[in-house]
């Protein structure tokens, strides 16, 4: 993955056959992981960290069966998902 800052937002690229390149603010990052953390419940809590550096974007989701940790559940709800 490769990624770009401008003032406009975050370059991310993802995709399954190729690569899909999208601008992103911080707050559609946030959202964005969000999103994810409540598609994976009730079963899963989804904790999801991002991390920039010059050239690449590295993407890191820690999946944990619901009620097997209790505190990264209730962190996860906190954060809504961001590590």
């Amino acid at each position: 993955m490769s990624r770009a800052v401008s003032e406009a937002g975050r370059e991310i690229s993802f995709g399954k056959n190729g690569w899909i390149t999208k601008k992103l603010t911080d707050q559609q990052l946030i959202e964005m992981i969000s999103a994810w953390y409540n598609q994976m419940l009730p079963e899963y809590t989804v904790m999801t960290k991002i991390e920039f550096s010059r050239t690449n974007v590295q993407v890191n989701f820690f999946i944990f069966e619901v009620e097997t940790y209790p505190p990264i559940d209730l962190a996860a709800k906190k954060a809504q998902g961001c590590w």
